[in-house]
């Protein structure tokens, strides 16, 4: 899966401000997945992400332009309404392939190095973020985004920082995340209980001074 950078909504205390894109061709041998809006914590809002491009584009920090990106998703919706049930080979097929080499081409200029500049900087911007919202280090922050293997790198990676293993511990009884009953909860070596059933698993990163980051 190839996650490009497509833009950040400028000076947002929203999560969910950065934006990436996907292209996918003929699926299940009958339709054009076409392009896909997303990000760490979402899939989709593409109507809301365009309505933004269409009357507030100057918001948004991107190496298309305008008309650019307007175009770009002008070329999804024609691929889009080619519909369902399509035989390959045929006109409707044909169509579709050209389509989707249309907009490939297009998504050239988010594979080029000003884009990955951009995108740099725009990381730069997320990590900032983080050291502020969450109090972390940038030697914390620059790990946090290292160990993410979720193809993003924004401020959305991180759903939420625990002060320790106790923390995350009761939390994850609170909310039903581990089966333990409230009556043994303080009985239970949480240390080890920590260890072996909830920071084996991939979505939670242990921080240099004992905190537990927890992964989208």
């Amino acid at each position: 899966m190839e996650n490009l950078f497509l833009a950040k909504i400028k000076d947002s205390d929203d999560r969910d401000c950065v934006f990436y894109v996907e292209l996918t061709g003929f699926e299940c041998n009958h339709y054009f997945g076409g392009l896909r809006l997303g990000g760490a914590c979402f899939s989709g809002y593409e109507e809301e992400f365009r309505k933004i491009v269409d009357n507030e584009f100057d918001t948004l920090e991107t190496i298309y332009t305008k008309e650019e990106m307007q175009e770009l998703f002008s070329l999804n919706d024609e691929l889009k309404n080619l519909g369902y049930g399509i035989e390959k080979d045929s006109d409707k097929y044909n169509k579709g392939v050209e389509l989707v080499n249309k907009i490939d081409c297009m998504l050239d200029k988010l594979r080029s190095g000003d884009n990955e500049e951009l995108f740099n900087n725009v990381i730069q911007e997320e990590k900032e973020y983080c050291m502020q919202e969450y109090n972390l280090s940038k030697e914390q922050v620059d790990d946090i985004f290292e160990n993410y293997n979720g193809g993003y790198q924004d401020r959305a990676i991180i759903c939420a920082v625990y002060e320790d293993k106790e923390d995350l511990f009761r939390e994850s009884a609170f909310n039903g995340l581990i089966d333990v009953s409230e009556d043994l909860l303080d009985y239970i070596d949480v240390e080890s209980y920590v260890n072996d059933n909830i920071l084996s698993v991939d979505c939670y990163y242990e921080l240099d001074d004992g905190r537990i980051v927890y992964y989208a």
